[in-house]
Protein backbone atom coordinates (compact mmCIF):
# COMPACT_ATOMS: atom_id res chain seq x y z
CA UNK A 1 0.00 0.00 0.00
CA UNK A 2 1.15 3.58 0.27
CA UNK A 3 3.45 5.03 2.82
CA UNK A 4 1.44 7.10 5.28
CA UNK A 5 4.62 8.72 6.58
CA UNK A 6 5.57 9.95 3.09
CA UNK A 7 2.07 11.33 2.47
CA UNK A 8 2.13 13.17 5.79
CA UNK A 9 5.58 14.59 5.10
CA UNK A 10 4.38 15.86 1.74
CA UNK A 11 1.30 17.48 3.31
CA UNK A 12 3.38 19.02 6.04
CA UNK A 13 5.81 20.47 3.52
CA UNK A 14 2.94 21.88 1.46
CA UNK A 15 1.37 23.37 4.56
CA UNK A 16 4.65 25.02 5.64
CA UNK A 17 5.10 26.41 2.16
CA UNK A 18 1.56 27.83 1.99
CA UNK A 19 1.93 29.25 5.49
CA UNK A 20 5.14 31.07 4.49
CA UNK A 21 3.38 32.59 1.47
CA UNK A 22 0.46 33.72 3.61
CA UNK A 23 2.85 35.27 6.12
CA UNK A 24 4.67 37.16 3.37
CA UNK A 25 1.33 38.20 1.91
CA UNK A 26 0.05 39.54 5.23
CA UNK A 27 3.29 41.48 5.69
CA UNK A 28 2.99 43.04 2.23
CA UNK A 29 -0.69 43.82 2.82
CA UNK A 30 0.25 45.56 6.04
CA UNK A 31 2.83 47.69 4.26
CA UNK A 32 0.33 48.63 1.56
CA UNK A 33 -2.27 49.68 4.17
CA UNK A 34 -5.02 47.60 2.56
CA UNK A 35 -6.65 45.57 5.33
CA UNK A 36 -7.79 41.99 4.81
CA UNK A 37 -11.36 43.04 4.07
CA UNK A 38 -10.18 44.71 0.87
CA UNK A 39 -9.81 42.19 -1.94
CA UNK A 40 -6.68 42.38 -4.07
CA UNK A 41 -6.46 41.27 -7.69
CA UNK A 42 -3.47 38.96 -7.58
CA UNK A 43 -0.37 37.58 -5.97
CA UNK A 44 2.61 36.20 -7.88
CA UNK A 45 4.54 33.52 -6.05
CA UNK A 46 8.15 33.08 -7.17
CA UNK A 47 9.48 29.68 -6.16
CA UNK A 48 10.67 26.33 -7.44
CA UNK A 49 8.00 24.46 -5.50
CA UNK A 50 4.71 23.84 -7.29
CA UNK A 51 1.44 25.15 -5.90
CA UNK A 52 -1.48 22.84 -6.56
CA UNK A 53 -5.08 24.03 -6.92
CA UNK A 54 -5.90 23.35 -3.29
CA UNK A 55 -2.89 25.33 -2.06
CA UNK A 56 -3.84 28.22 -4.34
CA UNK A 57 -7.40 28.20 -2.94
CA UNK A 58 -6.10 28.42 0.64
CA UNK A 59 -3.87 31.37 -0.30
CA UNK A 60 -6.76 33.13 -2.07
CA UNK A 61 -9.05 32.67 0.91
CA UNK A 62 -6.57 33.57 3.62
CA UNK A 63 -5.25 36.66 1.83
CA UNK A 64 -8.52 37.71 0.12
CA UNK A 65 -6.94 37.64 -3.32
CA UNK A 66 -8.67 36.89 -6.61
CA UNK A 67 -5.84 35.16 -8.45
CA UNK A 68 -2.63 33.29 -7.65
CA UNK A 69 0.08 33.10 -10.30
CA UNK A 70 3.33 31.22 -10.09
CA UNK A 71 6.76 31.90 -11.58
CA UNK A 72 9.90 29.80 -11.34
CA UNK A 73 12.61 31.08 -9.02
CA UNK A 74 15.30 29.56 -6.84
CA UNK A 75 14.22 31.41 -3.76
CA UNK A 76 10.78 32.18 -2.44
CA UNK A 77 9.40 35.66 -2.80
CA UNK A 78 6.03 37.17 -3.62
CA UNK A 79 4.65 40.15 -5.45
CA UNK A 80 1.31 41.51 -4.39
CA UNK A 81 -0.71 43.60 -6.79
CA UNK A 82 -2.13 46.30 -4.51
CA UNK A 83 -3.63 48.39 -7.30
CA UNK A 84 -7.30 48.95 -6.70
CA UNK A 85 -9.84 48.96 -9.47
CA UNK A 86 -13.48 49.93 -9.06
CA UNK A 87 -14.72 46.37 -8.54
CA UNK A 88 -12.21 45.62 -5.81
CA UNK A 89 -12.94 48.95 -4.13
CA UNK A 90 -16.68 48.35 -4.23
CA UNK A 91 -16.28 44.93 -2.64
CA UNK A 92 -13.97 46.34 0.04
CA UNK A 93 -16.33 49.16 0.98
CA UNK A 94 -19.25 46.74 1.25
CA UNK A 95 -17.25 44.35 3.45
CA UNK A 96 -16.28 47.21 5.76
CA UNK A 97 -19.86 48.49 5.79
CA UNK A 98 -21.18 45.02 6.64
CA UNK A 99 -18.76 44.82 9.56
CA UNK A 100 -19.86 48.20 10.90
CA UNK A 101 -23.52 47.22 10.59
CA UNK A 102 -22.77 43.98 12.46
CA UNK A 103 -21.20 46.01 15.28
CA UNK A 104 -24.28 48.22 15.36
CA UNK A 105 -26.52 45.13 15.45
CA UNK A 106 -24.59 43.81 18.46
CA UNK A 107 -24.83 47.14 20.27
CA UNK A 108 -28.58 47.08 19.72
CA UNK A 109 -28.77 43.61 21.25
CA UNK A 110 -30.13 42.09 18.06
CA UNK A 111 -29.95 38.33 17.73
CA UNK A 112 -28.62 36.49 14.71
CA UNK A 113 -32.09 35.72 13.38
CA UNK A 114 -33.52 39.23 13.81
CA UNK A 115 -34.13 40.81 10.41
CA UNK A 116 -33.56 44.51 9.87
CA UNK A 117 -34.20 47.11 7.20
CA UNK A 118 -30.86 48.79 6.55
CA UNK A 119 -31.02 52.45 5.60
CA UNK A 120 -27.97 54.15 4.14
CA UNK A 121 -27.23 57.70 3.14
CA UNK A 122 -23.97 58.53 1.40
CA UNK A 123 -22.47 60.07 -1.72
CA UNK A 124 -23.75 58.79 -5.07
CA UNK A 125 -20.45 57.19 -6.08
CA UNK A 126 -20.38 55.02 -2.96
CA UNK A 127 -24.09 54.26 -3.27
CA UNK A 128 -23.42 52.83 -6.74
CA UNK A 129 -20.61 50.67 -5.33
CA UNK A 130 -22.85 49.35 -2.58
CA UNK A 131 -25.61 48.56 -5.07
CA UNK A 132 -23.25 46.19 -6.89
CA UNK A 133 -23.04 43.97 -3.81
CA UNK A 134 -26.50 44.27 -2.30
CA UNK A 135 -27.04 40.52 -1.92
CA UNK A 136 -23.77 40.10 -0.06
CA UNK A 137 -24.59 43.07 2.18
CA UNK A 138 -28.11 41.79 2.95
CA UNK A 139 -26.83 38.31 3.72
CA UNK A 140 -23.98 39.54 5.93
CA UNK A 141 -26.12 41.96 7.91
CA UNK A 142 -29.35 39.94 7.92
CA UNK A 143 -31.29 42.72 6.20
CA UNK A 144 -34.56 42.05 4.45
CA UNK A 145 -33.96 45.17 2.38
CA UNK A 146 -31.56 48.06 1.91
CA UNK A 147 -32.87 51.58 1.35
CA UNK A 148 -30.87 54.58 0.27
CA UNK A 149 -32.73 57.23 2.20
CA UNK A 150 -32.64 58.23 5.83
CA UNK A 151 -34.65 60.45 8.13
CA UNK A 152 -31.73 62.51 9.40
CA UNK A 153 -33.63 63.64 12.50
CA UNK A 154 -33.90 60.10 13.89
CA UNK A 155 -31.79 59.42 16.97
CA UNK A 156 -31.05 55.97 15.62
CA UNK A 157 -28.92 57.31 12.77
CA UNK A 158 -25.21 56.48 13.13
CA UNK A 159 -22.43 58.36 11.36
CA UNK A 160 -19.66 56.10 10.16
CA UNK A 161 -16.57 56.56 8.04
CA UNK A 162 -14.82 54.10 5.74
CA UNK A 163 -11.47 55.18 4.31
CA UNK A 164 -12.42 58.84 4.51
CA UNK A 165 -15.90 58.42 3.05
CA UNK A 166 -18.81 59.36 5.29
CA UNK A 167 -22.00 57.35 5.58
CA UNK A 168 -25.11 57.54 7.71
CA UNK A 169 -26.71 54.23 8.60
CA UNK A 170 -29.89 53.32 10.40
CA UNK A 171 -31.19 49.90 11.40
CA UNK A 172 -34.95 49.44 11.53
Amino acid sequence: GFDKKKINEKLEREFDFVYKIIELGLFERDKSKWGLRWPLSKIVVFSNEKLNTEMKEIIKRQLNIKEVEQEKSDFLRIELNTEMNEDLLAEGYVRELARKVQIERKERGLKKGDMIVLKISTETELEKMIEKHLDFLKERTNSSSVEFSIDKSSEKVRQIEIRGKKLSIELE
